[in-house]
């Protein structure tokens, strides 16, 4: 996996993947444990089924497990993009390209409140070890 796959797979992790599961993993906890109305069943009978709650505690128990997958592949991105970045020579360049791919803060977020620099700056910055890190990617 190349550099700019693992950055877009780590953005795409941090901003739709792990919050979309840990949703289903709540969901499925309030199910399995009777807290939360089931909507599928009003106005029909109510069914007696011993495998019922085997069901619903299996269903949480995969949705963990897939959500600690899922948090242990995006610790082993940012581990691998952090030894990338590691090897940027400018500070500066460095920090910024770690608040953006890494923090996931946009650059103006950077320039104004953590680097106290211009948009331009900021965005020359991460430009430059973007290249930097792409040109010294060993895949």
């Amino acid at each position: 996996m190349t550099i700019s796959e693992k950055i877009e797979r780590l953005k795409k992790l941090n901003k739709t993947l792990i919050p979309e599961k840990q949703e289903e993993k709540e969901r499925l906890f309030f199910a399995a444990t009777g807290s939360t109305i089931n909507y599928d069943k009003i106005g029909s009978d109510p069914v007696n089924n011993s495998n019922s709650q085997d069901i619903k505690n299996a269903l949480y128990s995969n949705a963990s497990a897939e959500l600690d997958s899922l948090i242990h592949e995006r610790e082993q991105l940012v581990y691998d993009l952090n030894s990338k970045l590691n090897e940027i020579k400018i500070d500066s360049h460095r920090r910024a390209a770690k608040l953006y791919f890494i923090d996931g803060l946009s650059i103006k977020a950077i320039a104004n409140k953590r680097m106290h620099c211009t948009y331009e700056t900021i965005k020359n910055y991460i430009y430059e070890s973007r290249k930097y890190i792409e040109n010294n990617d060993q895949k």
